[in-house]
């Protein structure tokens, strides 16, 4: 079994013959899950459920076109700065030794400076626009793809789930439109807290 999951994900990676960056939206947060079990956490006076509190912050300034990167923007000033931090609650609960489900409750704070949504990149002003508040709700069971007691040094567990529109995806802030006055607008997409979209998840976690 444990030789069929290795050469099965061997397979998988071989048909990649090219990948592509996400782009100028930056990556959400997105609900890692601790899967260090072992046999011991499956005996009936063990606790069946685990919380899982995980913190992500990573701050995004480079700007690419294509495989490019527009190292002028960052020299002149002009770049967009995205600053990124978020808190997933995962709640765990263990159904019996193989399945589980689970619930991730991400929580956001988010900050972007820039200049062109503001008074123009040639102005000498940055500003800035935040958003913060609930993420999106995930939703997801998990299955362990090695029975738990058969191997105590690693496993594979696969999981899916169904993403909710819970995170606004309408938040507002102000921006400088002139000199002395300011307006209220959205903010920028990669800084909403949610996406506004249903989603499906497929998950392949593991530990060794």
């Amino acid at each position: 079994m444990k030789k069929s999951i290795i050469l099965l994900a061997l397979l998988c990676l071989g048909f990649i013959n090219q990948s592509y960056a996400q782009g100028c939206v930056a990556i959400r947060t997105v609900g890692g899950l601790c899967t260090m079990e072992h046999a011991g956490m499956h005996e009936e006076d063990s606790s069946k459920w685990t919380l899982n509190i995980n913190y992500r912050y990573f701050t995004s300034y480079k700007h690419f076109n294509g495989r490019d990167e527009q190292k002028f923007r960052v020299e002149e000033g002009s770049e967009v700065i995205n600053y990124m931090s978020a808190m997933d609650f995962n709640l765990l609960r263990n159904i019996n030794s193989k399945w589980m489900v689970g619930i991730n409750i991400p929580l956001v704070n988010y900050d972007r400076t820039s200049k062109y949504e503001h008074l123009g990149n040639t102005s000498p002003y940055r500003f800035a626009t935040a958003a913060r508040g609930l993420g999106d709700i995930r939703l997801a069971a998990y299955r362990w793809l090695i029975a738990p007691d058969a191997n105590k040094k690693g496993n594979l567990m696969a999981g899916l789930g169904i993403k909710l529109p819970t995170g606004n995806f309408k938040a507002q802030d102000e921006f400088q439109y002139t000199a002395n006055a300011r307006r209220i607008g959205y903010v920028d997409q990669s800084i909403q807290p949610g996406d506004g979209g249903f989603g499906v998840t497929v998950e392949l976690n593991g530990f060794r």
